[in-house]
């Protein structure tokens, strides 16, 4: 096993959503969770969404098999995901974006912030 994965030669989105290529992912049929994925993203595996906000990759493991199928959205895990678990995860991720967005800039009025210039 080597770290390469971890190394990128692409910008990758503020968060990215990994979800595990095991065995167990070919057993609990990821497939389909990898492509509700892609189809609420409107990106394919590899890629960000044109927001820079999300980046969707294939990875080797998450820790999570018990719980499969699963995804990891930056350091933390969902399992037993489906359609519907997958829609609202994509819109807790969005809430939280804007929460932190509004936070920092009702706290930063009056200073220039270089992470929303």
């Amino acid at each position: 096993m080597t770290f390469y994965a971890m190394l990128n030669s692409k910008p990758m989105g503020k968060h990215i959503i990994q979800v595990c290529k095991s065995t167990t992912y070919h057993v609990n049929k990821s497939k389909e969770i990898v492509k509700i994925f892609e189809q609420r993203l409107g990106i394919k595996i590899g890629k960000t969404t044109k927001d820079g906000i999300f980046t969707l990759i294939l990875t080797n493991c998450i820790e999570a098999c018990n719980i499969s199928p699963s995804a990891k959205i930056d350091e933390e895990v969902f399992g037993n995901l489906s359609r519907e678990k997958i829609g609202n995860l994509i819109k807790i991720q969005g809430k939280r974006i804007m929460l932190k967005t509004v936070n920092l800039i009702s706290c930063n009025i009056g200073k220039i912030v270089p992470d929303l210039v």
